[in-house]
């Protein structure tokens, strides 16, 4: 079973609302700008909060593993992807594909019990006359699932981790997301927390 498949998300009532540091960017006169012409934006931690969703996803596949993992050993895996710190931190997954255990974690997720946080703020941003791009480390599923909570419109471009070889704070996944929208770099604003 695949927790994220098959959701009808947008009218979930478990979706959640919190402020953000996205907030001041959702004003309508913000989209009336001479000077920029797209919005490049970051998902976690600015539009949504799912913090507590992939580390509640992380818990879960380490205790079905027996692996006994701290809550500040968990730090290690807040605001990463999980193939990046399977390969690059110390761990009982040691010597295993960090791949395969980002895949397998992913399995875990589970919305219905761990639902998302969205900001305030957030989907007046998704409503915006312009271009937008969300721009996240998580990988593609994840954002578009996202996107549906924030009431995205359909042809909203993604950039994510499947799409990248350098992740943030490297600046390539927004070179990217600027190249995406047919925009040069100058002209586009990041929204980022």
């Amino acid at each position: 079973m695949y927790p994220l498949d098959n959701l009808n998300v947008p009218d979930s009532p478990k979706a959640l609302t919190s402020s953000s540091p996205a907030e001041d960017a959702a004003d309508s006169n913000s989209c009336k700008s001479n000077y920029f012409k797209g919005l490049l934006l970051d998902l976690d931690g600015t539009l949504i909060d799912s913090e507590h969703t992939h580390l509640a996803a992380y818990r879960r596949m380490f205790k079905a593993k027996g692996w006994k993992i701290s809550d500040s050993e968990m730090d290690i895996f807040k605001g990463r992807p999980g193939p990046e710190v399977f390969h690059n931190e110390p761990g009982p997954w040691h010597g295993l594909d960090p791949e395969k255990l980002g895949l397998e974690a992913r399995s875990y997720v589970d919305i219905r019990r761990d639902p998302p946080r969205i900001f305030a703020g957030a989907r007046e941003i998704m409503q915006l006359k312009m271009p937008k791009c969300l721009v996240t480390s998580a990988w593609k599923q994840w954002a578009q699932l996202a996107a549906q909570l924030l009431n995205a419109p359909t042809n909203l471009k993604v950039i994510s981790q499947e799409d990248i070889s350098a992740g943030k704070p490297d600046p390539e996944p927004y070179l990217l997301g600027a190249k995406t929208l047919q925009l040069p770099v100058s002209s586009c604003i990041v929204i980022e927390d």
